[in-house]
């Protein structure tokens, strides 16, 4: 079964050369009508129509199986739509060269995934041949260069497979430095933060708020700390829009976002400002 799982994207990939290549100029992103069901009959994304402006950073929420992670699936298409479409500056993807589409976004998982070798080798899959400089520039900006300089070899230390000689939490900062250095006009964070701690995830949230100037951003998140310093958020529930709106505003007015981030208002106002700020 696996071979001709292979076998079918690769002529997949084939017939992908021929098609054209993404041309992002402001990096708008619209879901229109876009339903997908999996195996099961239920579909995990119904009639989702969402509008994401370029230089935006927006908040994607929801329980768990509310589809959040099936709208980066598709959006990077993993999976294609079973209906509607979904465009970037008004192109189809479903059109567009599958690598064109991919080299305009970067994307951060909650499980990250590191290559056997160098923290080093690790961060340049992100962009190939990026000087010293660059490297501690994006490894400061993710919270990551206090450790790497820490560690025996620094950026030359061996990580293990799949990165096993480091805590959850520096992979994930090198992923997310991997995925600055690649400066793609769009940036995925799906449950990025889920393993950095506070302070480094209100150091990102800053530096997320000047990165919104040049690329659109979207966050997919439980931390309402994280949730906060985002422009517009959107509410799903079995797989569709159920609220959006700013994070404040949907507190007030939502009961499901409220249950989601049932924390401490004040709290959560005063984490907005500091993060902000």
């Amino acid at each position: 079964r696996l071979y001709r799982l292979l076998d079918s994207r690769e002529t997949e990939f084939a017939s992908d050369h021929d098609a054209p290549k993404l041309s992002v100029s402001k990096g708008e992103v619209r879901f229109e009508d876009v339903t997908f069901t999996y195996s099961e009959r239920i579909p995990a994304v119904r009639d989702l129509s969402m509008s994401i402006e370029a230089g935006r950073h927006v908040a994607i929420v929801g329980r768990s199986g509310a589809g959040k992670s099936t709208v980066v699936s598709l959006l990077l298409r993993i999976r294609d739509v079973d209906s509607g479409r979904i465009l970037i500056d008004g192109q189809d993807i479903s059109t567009v060269s599958l690598q064109s589409l991919r080299n305009a976004i970067s994307l951060v998982s909650q499980h990250s995934f590191l290559f056997s070798g160098t923290i080093r080798e690790n961060i340049l899959v992100g962009k190939e041949g990026a000087s010293q400089e660059e490297l501690e520039a994006v490894c400061q900006s993710a919270g990551a260069l206090s450790f790497i300089r820490e560690m025996p070899a620094a950026f030359d230390t061996e990580v293990g497979p799949n990165g096993f000689k480091l805590s959850g939490g520096q992979r994930q900062r090198i992923a997310i430095a991997r995925a600055l250095l690649k400066n793609a006009p769009i940036l995925v964070l799906d449950e990025a933060m889920s393993s950095v701690d506070g302070e480094t995830d209100t150091a990102i949230g800053s530096l997320l708020n000047e990165l919104k100037q040049e690329k659109t951003i979207i966050t997919i998140a439980h931390r309402y700390s994280t949730v906060a310093v985002t422009d517009h958020v959107y509410l799903l529930d079995s797989g569709r829009l159920v609220a959006e709106g700013p994070a404040e505003r949907l507190r007030r007015e939502s009961s499901l976002f409220t249950t989601l981030f049932p924390g401490d208002r004040a709290a959560a106002r005063t984490e907005s400002a500091q993060i902000q700020g």
